[in-house]
């Protein structure tokens, strides 16, 4: 007997109408944000909006292709960038992408970091898609970055015990595991999880 295969690839769906998404963008996070916590006296987090930070994630990329060297998709253009914003993380609510902002120079767009496969019955999450753009690189921010993801994902939803602890209070997640998974030959990435305090289980292979 014979057999035909009319399975065609499908096409990849065009962004929303305007471009760089939904408006208002809606982030579609699974979890609570805490904008208190999400902030340093130097750095903060703020969600990935494109209209606001992928033209400046373009323009850092497409001049340094190596700050992607070790990110397993390609983001070569503006569409790309927003393509894959839209698919990989805002149609997931389990992913959520940050702007990284720079406080103390103004204000100024400095990378990117995210989390992704968080967890709602496992309390766990991973920080993944952690880019600082050159002139921001071997700063304060990639350890106030990552120290803010961290701070968002252990602490207790209420650390006073109380359903409302009060402004300014550092409420996060209460996650219970954070996980960082790096290239083995990517030493930059090696070296500031282990400069966190993160523990080094084992080789996926």
């Amino acid at each position: 007997m014979a057999y035909t295969n009319s399975y065609k690839q499908p096409e990849r769906p065009t962004l929303l109408p305007g471009y760089f998404g939904p408006d208002p963008y809606d982030i579609n996070w699974a979890f609570p944000i805490y904008e208190e916590t999400l902030e340093s006296e130097r750095v903060k987090l703020t969600p990935f909006i494109p209209s606001l930070h992928a033209q400046e994630y373009a323009a850092q990329v497409t001049a340094r292709p190596e700050l992607q060297r070790w990110f397993p998709f390609e983001l070569s253009s503006l569409d790309k960038i927003l393509m894959e914003v839209e698919l990989r993380v805002r149609r997931n609510p389990s992913w959520i992408l940050f702007a990284i902002i720079d406080k103390a120079r103004g204000g100024v767009m400095a990378g990117v970091i995210g989390l992704i496969n968080a967890s709602a019955e496992n309390l766990s999450a991973e920080i993944a898609w952690v880019l600082v753009f050159p002139a921001f690189q071997r700063t304060y921010i990639t350890s106030n970055a990552v120290g803010i993801m961290l701070q968002y994902t252990l602490e207790l939803p209420s650390p006073s015990g109380s359903p409302d602890p009060g402004r300014g209070a550092r409420r996060g997640l209460g996650f219970r595991r954070v996980q960082w998974t790096a290239h083995s030959a990517n030493k930059p990435s090696h070296t500031a999880a282990m400069r966190m305090g993160l523990k080094e289980e084992g080789v996926l292979r």
